[in-house]
């Protein structure tokens, strides 16, 4: 803890590697208060957020406080679990669902010659050819995030290339997440980037672009 809040990256790693049982009996413990559960992989994935939350609040927790980490950081555990939970809806209602595609059927084809914009994942596929640093963030964001917070990486460094003051204002409603939730989630995978650009050789050069850097 006392690394993580010098500004050590690597030590939330070291944290997760050596406490991770812990850790997810403190992820469970929430979901179990929640009446909810999720699969081993998906804790992992809540388990990752977690470290990573640790990571930004480690200057303010005290050895001398008797509370081990993850006891100490219930609360914000708790946060880091909820708005995981946050991402799931009921299902469907399978006969509305048909309503809305047959509704929908007559609109699509009247649009099926506008110009629809592809998503930032598939254009950074479309440029890797061009940059060998491009390659490798196309490799790095499907290692260290899902697809869906890949694009929403991309699409808020978009708009901050493009001078948007606001980006996770602009990008956060396109997935359904408050503009604060939007910019905590960029600054996961930013960190996620970081440290495997520092933790692995082949990535290295990622730490070159401005968005890694």
């Amino acid at each position: 803890m006392t690394a993580m809040a010098g500004g050590d990256v690597a030590a939330a790693f070291t944290l997760e590697a050596e406490f991770a049982p812990q850790l997810r009996a403190a992820v469970r413990r929430v979901l179990s208060s929640r009446g909810a559960e999720l699969s081993r992989p998906e804790i992992d994935e809540v388990l990752h957020d977690v470290v990573l939350e640790l990571h930004e609040r480690a200057g303010a927790w005290r050895p001398d406080g008797g509370a081990l980490p993850w006891v100490w950081a219930e609360r914000r555990i708790a946060n880091v679990v909820d708005r995981h939970l946050g991402l799931f809806a009921d299902p469907l209602d399978s006969d509305r669902v048909a309503d809305l595609e047959e509704q929908g059927a007559g609109a699509g084809a009247a649009g099926a010659g506008a110009d629809v914009e592809p998503p930032s994942m598939v254009l950074l596929e479309r440029l890797v050819e061009r940059d060998v640093r491009l390659r490798l963030l196309c490799e790095a964001l499907a290692t260290v995030a899902t697809l869906r917070d890949g694009e929403l990486f991309l699409e808020m460094t978009v708009q901050e290339w493009l001078g948007d003051r606001a980006p996770a204002t602009s990008v956060g409603p396109r997935f359904a997440m408050s503009p604060d939730a939007a910019r905590q989630q960029k600054r996961r995978v930013t960190t996620r980037l970081r440290h495997l650009a520092a933790s692995d050789e082949r990535f290295a050069p990622l730490a070159e672009l401005p968005s890694v850097a």
